[in-house]
């Protein structure tokens, strides 16, 4: 019991995200393994790539997954379409000033609707002052990764929202249309490693 109470009290790094099917993943795969230096290795076991919804620093986990679950309830099912392999578009200061290669997904409604949701009922909290520990190591969170989901809410989400699978720090050397589409049925809380990496799936829920 004392251990399940720190459990639930322990501040951990999520992120609620979209998880592509193997025909989105495999690509983007592909990409990060073109990249030198890449800084991590995307796979379908560990570092998955992923669509972020929203982010957050939580100490209630039971909480944050009932809330998902309930914003899973009230959203449906809906068509995910790839666009652009792009390099440089993003802020590199959070990665220790590179930049990094993306995959752009295509805003939609819905799309934009469920992250509207996700942001406004997942009840963060402030950044801890030893954020690194929030996240899977081995390697340790860096300051920028960390500042990164602590601002996610003010600086990332309603009309700076920038969907996308981050492919790895560095250029892919492919900037070109990649469209592909798939439907989401599903959306995963994950804890997140250095990078902002997804590297522990905490649940899963259907939409609908």
């Amino acid at each position: 019991m004392e251990e399940s109470r720190e459990r639930m009290a322990q501040i951990l790094a999520v992120d609620v995200v979209i998880l592509p099917p193997v025909e989105i993943s495999q690509p983007a795969i592909d990409l990060n393994i073109s990249i030198e230096n890449a800084s991590f290795n995307l796979s379908t076991r560990d570092y998955l790539p992923h669509i972020t919804l929203a982010m957050a620093y939580i100490n209630d986990l039971s909480g944050i997954l009932g809330a998902v679950e309930q914003v899973a309830k009230k959203s449906r099912q809906f068509v995910v379409t790839t666009g652009n392999i792009s390099y440089g578009e993003m802020d590199p200061s959070w990665n220790g000033g590179k930049y990094g290669s993306h995959w752009k997904i295509e805003k939609n409604a819905d799309l934009l609707n469920l992250h509207r949701l996700l942001v406004q009922n997942i009840n963060g909290v402030n950044l801890p002052p030893n954020a690194s520990q929030s996240f899977i190591g081995p390697e340790q969170a860096s300051p920028a990764a960390a500042e990164y989901v602590g601002s996610f809410k003010a600086n990332s989400s309603g009309e700076n929202y920038w969907p996308h699978i981050t492919l790895g720090v560095g250029e892919s050397g492919l900037e070109q249309s990649l469209r592909k589409e798939f439907v989401c049925d599903e959306i995963i809380l994950a804890q997140l490693g250095n990078f902002c990496t997804v590297r522990k799936i905490l649940g899963s829920f259907k939409l609908g």
